[in-house]
């Protein structure tokens, strides 16, 4: 959890309620508990966002018979990591316990006090008419061993962990552990563009139907971010070609509702088609992959944008095969088949540097007459325990613009580096691409 300040430092800290009695934290007096909302009535748990330490941001309008739970990020008025938590006209201000190294960095102070939310005593045994015992963790706190301990001594029954971070595999795996090792659920909510918002239920089946099982240890809802993916945007340079096609009478002299009626040929192209295919190439030249500079993004074919494209997005778990289509078409790639090893629906991938064959890298090829076809081919080469500085030596022979393509070819090497799925291929990419770099002329 990095330090994410709030625009106004709030001093109404509301007290603390029916704390567990552990070296943890206080407990305060349990003969006068502040009333607690029962969480079936309703529950809001937010991930950080700016808004919410603002001054117009008021939790304390929350409606009576639901729980507000709001990650406010770093006071720094207070140097400390807040986080809210609203019940009826109750306010209060949970302090982070255990701070990240991002918050030590920042020289926040920790609080000192786990929250457990509960009219009744951990003592006595549950009653139908008593509140959910519940409590919030901030992000870090949930690797904490000793709050861990904590809850399960008070016998918890809902877990909320709110979260900005983007370790999402990592915190649902623990919840898969927690919703066992607590018998609880367990809430994990995180910022939208992180994704990793999830809930976990402490059991597998549901009903008394023999087949009605959850999957991943009692997962009831998950999703993963970001929110829009490169297809997403990819779409969003047709809508937006076609949003204004749309706000037109005529196109290219032509009354548009007698052109959209007309019957095209086989393989005709119109202008519409022209359009739209242009805001298409726009808006997926603008998608360089993270890794990339720029400036070779912008030297790359449309065949090699769409294999270092599509290899970034590989490393996301995107497997489908629209999406390599609609890339495709958008690169004008002429074959994209030619490069995958995988064309099935739901599993599509690229081929691996080891799975092309030399009839794939031909000149007479559409990526084997590339830079980063000539890269492959060196990888393979690599691989084979071919000596680097041949390799190196034979694409100086081969490439004329030697000089001015280095740059972009060690480029191209550190982002394989970053992205291939084959360990070994990393490892010649990584040497490859330091001998390129390091070269010296005129030795």
């Amino acid at each position: 959890m990095g330090c994410y300040p709030c625009a106004s430092c709030r001093r109404c800290r509301g007290n603390q309620i029916a704390l567990p009695d552990t070296p943890l934290s206080n407990r305060s007096d349990k003969s006068s508990p502040l009333p607690v909302v029962p969480l079936p009535h309703g529950l809001t748990v937010m991930s950080y966002s700016q808004g919410i330490g603002e001054e117009s941001f008021d939790l304390g309008n929350a409606e009576p018979d639901r729980a507000v739970v709001a990650l406010a990020g770093t006071c720094l008025h207070e140097k400390k990591n807040i986080t809210y938590v609203a019940m009826g006209n109750r306010f209060i201000q949970q302090e982070k316990f255990s701070l990240s190294s991002e918050d030590e960095k920042a020289q926040l102070s920790a609080g000192d006090s786990l929250h457990v939310y509960t009219a009744a005593s951990p003592t006595e045994a549950p009653s139908t008419h008593d509140p959910v015992r519940w409590a919030v963790l901030n992000c870090h706190e949930y690797t904490h061993v000793g709050l861990m301990t904590a809850l399960i001594a008070d016998r918890i029954e809902v877990l909320v962990v709110v979260t900005h971070n983007a370790a999402t595999r990592l915190y649902w795996e623990y919840a898969r552990s927690d919703v066992h090792r607590l018998f609880c659920y367990v809430i994990i909510v995180n910022s939208a563009e992180l994704g990793g918002s999830a809930v976990f239920a402490p059991y597998r089946r549901l009903g008394t139907q023999r087949n009605a099982q959850f999957s991943a240890s009692g997962q009831l809802f998950g999703t993963r971010g970001p929110v829009f993916n490169d297809s997403d945007l990819q779409m969003a340079g047709y809508a937006a070609a076609l949003k204004v096609l749309t706000a037109y009478t005529h196109i290219g002299g032509e009354d548009v509702t007698t052109f959209a009626l007309r019957p095209r040929g086989r393989g005709e192209v119109t202008v519409v088609d022209e359009i739209v295919q242009q805001a298409a190439e726009t808006a997926s030249s603008l998608l360089v992959p993270e890794g990339l500079a720029p400036d070779t993004w912008a030297k790359l074919t449309g065949i090699e944008r769409f294999v270092l494209r599509m290899l970034d997005m590989e490393t996301t778990g995107a497997q489908k095969l629209d999406n390599y289509q609609n890339f495709a078409k958008a690169f004008r790639v002429e074959d994209y088949s030619r490069v995958m090893g995988d064309m099935r629906p739901n599993h599509a991938r690229l081929k691996r540097v080891t799975e092309f064959a030399s009839r794939d890298l031909t000149e007479s090829t559409e990526i084997g007459a590339t830079k980063l076809g000539r890269l492959i081919i060196a990888l393979q080469q690599m691989l084979k325990d071919t000596e680097p500085q041949v390799i190196v030596e034979q694409i100086k022979n081969e490439m004329a613009d030697f000089l001015e393509v280095r740059p972009l070819l060690v480029d191209m090497l550190a982002f394989i580096q970053r992205k291939s799925p084959e360990a070994a291929v990393r490892s010649a990419a990584e040497v490859l691409g330091a001998r390129l770099k390091n070269l010296r002329f005129g030795a």
